[in-house]
């Protein structure tokens, strides 16, 4: 017997917009200095993993070729490292507080790799114990230096964010880096003394650390929006929908299965839209980013987070925040640790990674509200058709292990023309298909060629799948 799922809109028109780089990528702060990074370690310190990694080789052509594939719109250096990092523009010496360099050269290979991807650069700047004062002030002297030699050499980064999930300092930085949210709002104004208007830079914070079920452990948002005169920036907050077992905190465990229940796919809306209420309130001017994101906490899962099982998750997570306002998801992390688009050992590409490529070829920037499904384990998200002036894009995910659903378009639309459907033989396994094949590097149109639909034909949407469908 089928079962029919019937997919209808709200309303006829879009509800909000997104940029058609939607996607943006992150490189740990570890990554980039040669810090501490889950690559080798089963265990957290501080917040980062326990071993030290050798630096990201950013001339690495295979690296850059796959990178400039996913067309991210940014690539963001950031996570729990980079509040301990001091920028050796003038002297190679380490001052007290800070725990790496980064020089003038390092900083050349960051510029020349996002130029070559074709991305903007986001990066982090330390707001950690180093260049802060008494009573919590921030000093913006070797702020200063970075950007100060950026805006000789041309080198500008596209946004610059003020320290790495700030109302968690008191777990990375110890219990007496608490940092008071007024007193931020002010290092916030500080840093925006230093960029010139030439440079077209950005400001964006407070990179805020959001747990499923808890949300902000320690509330920070609404009292940095209150305290902010006139935010205009990007408001940024981090939030993984579960913690790996490297993580000594867990409210939500990754293990398999548990990102099928709707109701904890559902989490990530209930805080993005927590946040967007403080927003609009408060800093109405302020654009909302999903500034860190990944499968799990802590690295990811192994097994788990770098499978076809994390795409449910993926996909999903896209979907709701281009209905919650969000104009940007940045993925941690395009390589490393279990969470990674790419492979962390020789950076080939992992199932998520083909995922993107598909919301980049067929979501467009118009964004639809869909009526929920009466089946629950049936998402469905609607979009424009990227590159096409009419039509719509159904994207629809089935949560269920045994059961296939027939699904009914609306009448009052195109009829469904083409489609690609994302499968695998495991979902616990690193093999993808699209429409049945096995994508290869050597051939992307043909790797994401769509299968056409005959005039009338329904779509069957198999057992733990999902599915870009065109209607036009």
């Amino acid at each position: 017997m089928k079962t029919t799922v019937s997919l209808r809109l709200e309303s006829p028109d879009s509800v909000d917009t997104i940029p058609e780089k939607f996607i943006s990528l992150a490189l740990d702060a570890s990554q980039i200095v040669g810090g501490y990074w889950w690559d080798h370690s089963d265990k957290v310190k501080d917040g980062v993993g326990c071993s030290r990694v050798d630096p990201l080789d950013l001339e690495n052509e295979r690296l850059i070729a796959l990178t400039r594939l996913l067309e991210p719109a940014y690539i963001r250096i950031g996570g729990t490292e980079a509040d301990r990092i001091y920028y050796s523009i003038k002297k190679d010496v380490l001052p007290e507080g800070y725990h790496y360099l980064l020089g003038k050269k390092r900083w050349k290979q960051i510029n020349r790799f996002c130029r070559s991807c074709g991305s903007a650069l986001m990066l982090t700047i330390n707001a950690g114990p180093g260049p802060r004062k008494e009573k919590e002030r921030w000093r913006k002297k070797n702020a200063r230096q970075l950007i100060d030699y950026s805006d000789a050499k041309g080198t500008h980064a596209a946004v610059w964010e003020l320290g790495n999930e700030v109302n968690a300092f008191p777990f990375f930085m110890g219990l007496s880096h608490r940092l008071n949210p007024r007193e931020y709002a002010k290092d916030i104004r500080r840093l925006q003394t230093l960029l010139s208007e030439e440079s077209g830079s950005r400001i964006a914070g407070p990179a805020l650390a959001v747990w499923p079920i808890l949300g902000e452990t320690l509330p920070f948002m609404k009292t940095f929006l209150k305290s902010a005169k006139k935010y205009s920036g990007i408001l940024t907050w981090h939030y993984y929908p579960q913690q790996s077992s490297r993580s000594l905190a867990a409210v939500r465990r990754a293990r398999k299965r548990t990102l099928l229940n709707p109701k904890h796919l559902d989490e990530a809306a209930r805080q993005a839209l927590r946040i967007k209420k403080y927003r609009d309130r408060y800093q109405p001017e302020a654009e909302l980013w999903l500034g860190e994101t990944g499968h799990a906490l802590c690295g990811g899962q192994a097994g788990l987070s770098d499978t076809f099982y994390s795409g449910f998750w993926w996909l999903d997570q896209l979907g709701l925040m281009a209905l919650c306002g969000q104009k940007q998801v940045i993925r941690q992390t395009l390589s490393g640790g279990d969470y990674g688009l790419l492979d962390k050992v020789d950076h080939s590409p992992l199932p998520d990674f083909w995922t993107t490529l598909c919301w980049n070829r067929f979501a467009g920037t118009e964004v639809y509200r869909c009526r929920k499904p009466a089946e629950k384990k049936v998402r469905a998200y609607c979009h424009s058709i990227r590159g096409r002036n009419e039509g719509l894009c159904f994207i629809c995910i089935n949560l269920d292990e045994s059961k296939e659903f027939t699904l009914d378009f609306p009448q009052d639309r195109p009829p469904l023309r083409e489609y690609a459907l994302l499968t695998s033989p495991e979902i616990y396994s690193r093999e993808i298909r699209i429409n049945g094949r096995k994508p290869d590097l050597e051939d992307i149109e043909k790797s994401l060629a769509m299968n056409k639909v005959d005039k009338g034909s329904e779509f069957t949407l198999p057992p733990l799948s999902f599915a870009f469908l065109l209607l036009y």
